[in-house]
């Protein structure tokens, strides 16, 4: 007797829980995470073989199969009422004693009082499918009740979801085979899922975790929203794509645990998984592992007959007004390691890197950055490069004769600098700010980088900006030269202006069109140009996918934190270089304590942040001008929110929580 007993219902960590036909997949994974050293809830299964004698005690098998044969499969309220019919048998069905008596005797002896009821089918969690969401699972049980529950995931596998998932496996079944486990319910503080790959982009570098406070169960349905991380595998960092709610839910020694287990399960069960995890007090349980089995390739996007780059696959970075297409090319060599997209319309130029350069840009700086002499290093070979270079140019500017080659070593100079600053730059710094918490070395050494950006800075307007800049000085010479106005020459490229030492000139209809328009980017690695109506049109295609931002949440990186929130209202003002008449009277007509939302923030906008109750930008990051400003004036700030401009106007009424780094508007007459 008790060995019939023993088929019906045992341990979780017994060895007929490998057995998947008689425990199910789920309970197979989770005893194999047992055997492997992770931390799985205590449990029992009821295996299979129970649910077999409940299906032939109540003679259920024949009233099963009729239910089914009567579906149609191209009408699926033939599905839902199989799906009810049967599941109406299972409810008014009774549980056989012998199955209740050793259920209940391993209860009472390994598990508490409050419990979880997960189903557990033999095709669950396979390597072939994983029949995920299709069954249920329920939560917060007491003992009394596990009957009840057990029974209604035993229906569960004919719910309509599950048949019309596979209506193959329930046309031509000959035995129903379904186990159910039982699990003392952990009561975790925070708990969600994790993928060994991204499930989305398929990218096998890459772990994707989800969590939310308390129970992952309405994660998992979809009732909650999740805070989304991804992180580096081989590093186990985040990638710049972290949420501002991280903080908030999760430490950085959690997230890296958490990393490092899901890279052990994939290798432990050689293949990528996804798993469901929690936290309760220190400890990490595994609540379930399956393999990912939607892992076909992606066909990759679809070129158009352009063949011009999808703007979703870059990041804006930085805007500004009446930057030539000169300046531009030189910069583009500067940047071509960040695979950069310049577009310039009408005179306002932006600046966009692709999604995966600036993953590397925050790998790099992290790892750079970290290293207690990361820092000096880098200042000490940027100062000797300005230094040695800055005398270079300035013999150039004042050579008796000019020529291409030393023309084309003006703009290599040129064009190192901005590599060299660009260290400094957002991309770079913002990730090392999640990190620099715990890392002494880190901490130091951003602070040390934010005040050499300042001096750097000063060099590039020196070479660059200034009226009397050294570049500006080698085009009035080069103008003097070959009889030709600055401002032509402001829209040829690097290598025209080597051309002209031969006799070359650019036609006056490409200087007109790229005065017009140009867009710079790479195609199949090298530097490729659009001008004109051409690049007009391209530009447009780019503003129209960015006004649909406008719906989106607007979120970012707190630079600045205030009290838990800030509300009050709008005045929108973005830096136009080009017009400062009008961006000062902008910034007249802002009042004193009106939250300040512009693309970004610079020096011209200084008067407008000290009338500022709060700021929030498009762009930057921590070490971003407004994040700087807000820090020394005790100023509430978020940055990178990318759509904040699009998605407010001025005299809207705003809420910021600076818990998750969200501003949301307040309807009209709502409170401030």
């Amino acid at each position: 007797m008790e060995k019939d007993l023993n088929r019906y219902a045992y341990d979780l960590q017994s060895p007929k829980a490998r057995n998947r036909k008689l425990s199910g997949g789920k309970a197979a994974n989770l005893n194999q995470l047992i055997n492997l050293g992770h931390l799985v809830p205590p449990g029992i299964v009821v295996s299979t073989l129970s649910f077999d004698r409940f299906l032939d005690d109540n003679n259920l098998r024949t009233k099963i199969r009729r239910s089914l044969s009567r579906i149609r499969l191209d009408n699926h309220d033939t599905i839902s009422l199989a799906s009810r019919t049967i599941k109406a048998y299972i409810d008014e069905a009774l549980i056989p004693d012998i199955v209740r008596v050793k259920v209940m005797k391993l209860i009472t002896s390994k598990l508490g009082e409050t419990l979880a009821v997960r189903s557990s089918a033999t095709a669950e969690d396979s390597r072939n499918s994983s029949w995920a969401g299709l069954f249920d699972s329920y939560l917060e049980i007491s003992k009394q009740d596990v009957f009840e529950y057990i029974k209604k995931t035993w229906a569960s596998y004919f719910n309509a979801r599950a048949i019309s998932y596979n209506l193959k496996t329930y046309k031509g079944i000959g035995n129903y085979s379904f186990a159910v486990i039982v699990q003392n319910m952990i009561n975790s503080e925070k708990s969600g899922i994790a993928f060994s790959i991204n499930p989305e982009s398929k990218d096998q570098n890459k772990i994707v975790i989800e969590a939310t406070a308390g129970l992952g169960e309405q994660l998992v349905s979809g009732k909650r929203k999740p805070v989304a991380l991804v992180l580096d595998k081989s590093r186990l960092t985040l990638t710049k794509s972290f949420s501002p709610h991280l903080k908030k839910l999760l430490s950085l020694n959690e997230v890296t645990e958490l990393g490092s287990r899901t890279k052990m399960l994939e290798r432990q069960f050689k293949m990528p998984v996804d798993i469901e995890w929690a936290i309760e007090g220190k400890k990490l349980f595994i609540l379930q592992v399956r393999p990912i089995t939607a892992l076909t390739k992606s066909r990759g996007r679809i070129a158009k007959s352009t063949n011009y780059p999808l703007i979703s696959d870059y990041e804006l970075t930085f805007k500004v007004t009446g930057l030539s297409f000169l300046f531009a090319d030189m910069l583009f060599e500067g940047f071509k390691y960040l695979n950069p997209l310049f577009t310039s319309l009408d005179g306002k130029f932006a600046q966009y890197f692709s999604n995966d350069k600036m993953e590397y840009a925050a790998q790099y700086g992290l790892e750079w950055l970290s290293k207690s002499e990361g820092f000096e290093e880098y200042q000490k070979e940027f100062t000797q490069f300005y230094n040695q270079n800055a005398q270079t140019m300035d013999r150039i500017i004042r050579a008796k004769r000019i020529n291409a080659a030393a023309s084309n070593r003006f703009f290599a100079i040129l064009s190192r600098l901005f590599r060299y600053y660009s260290k400094t730059d957002n991309e770079f710094t913002n990730l090392t700010y999640i990190y620099s918490e715990n890392n002494q070395a880190l901490k130091k050494n951003l602070v040390k980088l934010a005040k050499f950006k300042d001096h750097a800075r000063l060099w590039i307007n020196q070479t660059f900006l200034a009226e009397e800049s050294q570049l500006s000085q080698l085009l009035q010479r080069l103008s003097s030269d070959f009889g030709i106005d600055v401002t032509t020459l402001e829209n040829y490229r690097v290598s025209e202006l080597a051309e002209l030492f031969v006799g070359a000139r650019v036609p006056s209809s490409k200087i007109v069109s790229r005065q017009l328009s140009f867009s710079m980017y790479l195609a199949s690695g090298k530097q490729t140009y659009l001008i004109g109506t051409r690049s007009e049109n391209f530009i447009k295609s780019i503003n129209a996918a960015e006004q649909k931002s406008a719906l989106a949440e607007i979120k970012g990186q707190v630079a600045n934190k205030g009290p838990r929130t800030v509300s009050g209202v709008v005045r929108v003002i973005n830096v136009d270089y080009g017009n400062v008449d009008s961006l000062d009277r902008e910034i007249a007509q802002m009042k004193k304590g009106e939250i300040l939302v512009a693309e970004f923030t610079a020096p011209e906008l200084m008067v407008a942040c000290k009338k500022a109750k709060a700021i929030i930008t498009d762009i930057g990051g921590m070490l971003s001008h407004a994040a700087i400003v807000s820090r020394e004036l005790g100023i509430p700030c978020i940055v990178g929110t990318a759509n904040a401009t699009k998605a407010l106007a001025t005299g809207d009424s705003v809420m910021m929580d600076f818990e998750l780094g969200v501003i949301s508007k307040i309807p009209y007459g709502g409170e401030i």
